[in-house]
């Protein structure tokens, strides 16, 4: 129903500026009833464009939840980095005995605590920090996402030296 009207309203306007400005004497007057009716167009668009309140309410727990995610994302990107350069340095300072097998293969072995912490450490830490990795950036994007779904109408004002207005964004 609102969205025909504003059709029909466009429509009729269109038609109305064309054959105004066919004529060789532009009616002021026009162009001032023209613009009240574009902003008042542009304003019944922006009330159009508001969400309804479960839907906001809906949007705000999803960006809770997304900012969630993000942060602990990071937290595992950051422990499981820091555990990962931890079992390197340990397995780095054990001590390994070379061996070699019935085979001819040459194997290498511990029995120094460090090695074994180190390795523990390695099949927790570098799985950690790419789950981390991932949940943060995933986290980060759908959040964005949201608060952008939230702020659907913006209204501001600019000043750039003399020149002064104001700005009207509609996100649909």
């Amino acid at each position: 129903m609102g969205l025909n009207f504003i059709r029909t309203a466009i429509n009729r306007c269109i038609i109305r500026m064309n054959q105004k400005f066919l004529s060789t004497y532009i009616n002021l007057n026009f162009m001032k009833n023209l613009f009240v009716t574009s902003l008042l167009l542009l304003l019944s668009m922006a009330s159009f464009a508001q969400l309804k309140e479960s839907d906001q309410m809906m949007y705000q727990s999803k960006v809770q939840s997304y900012t969630k995610m993000k942060k602990t994302g990071s937290t595992m990107a950051i422990v499981g980095g820091g555990l990962t350069v931890v079992s390197t340095v340990l397995l780095a300072s054990a001590d390994w005995e070379k061996t070699e097998t019935y085979t001819g293969e040459t194997q290498y072995n511990t029995t120094d605590g460090s090695g074994v912490l180190g390795i523990v450490g390695l099949v927790i830490g570098v799985p950690m920090a790419v789950t981390g990795i991932i949940l943060n950036s995933v986290g980060n994007r759908k959040m964005k996402y949201y608060q952008d779904k939230l702020s659907n109408v913006k209204l501001s004002s600019f000043q750039q030296g003399q020149q002064a207005g104001i700005t009207l964004a509609i996100k649909f």
